[in-house]
């Protein structure tokens, strides 16, 4: 039996959407550590604070986060409005 091209789109986004999930934990699972090295671990270190701090944050963490969930948002729409187009479940649920 051929497959669909919806059902082919939509395992190639569920597909996307597990990779990009993925660097989103490791990067998550990353954020403490980037936070002390880019503060620094030298006696010539760097302490962040205030919103000084909160910024540093914001930039270093969530702008790279931001362009892993924004896909992810994307891919999770596109998936579903194909799913509803056919009348079928989506993948992985």
């Amino acid at each position: 039996m051929a497959m669909d091209w919806s059902t082919g789109a939509r395992v190639g986004c569920w597909s996307i959407k597990v990779v990009l999930l993925a660097l989103l934990v490791n990067w998550i699972a990353a954020a403490p550590l980037i936070w002390i090295l880019r503060d620094g671990l030298a006696p010539g270190m760097v302490e962040s604070v205030g919103m000084q701090a909160v910024w540093k944050f914001l930039i270093g963490w969530g702008v790279p986060a931001l362009m892993l969930v924004v896909p992810l948002v994307a891919l999770w729409t596109i998936e579903r409005r194909l799913a509803r187009s056919h009348g079928q479940s989506p993948v992985g649920e």
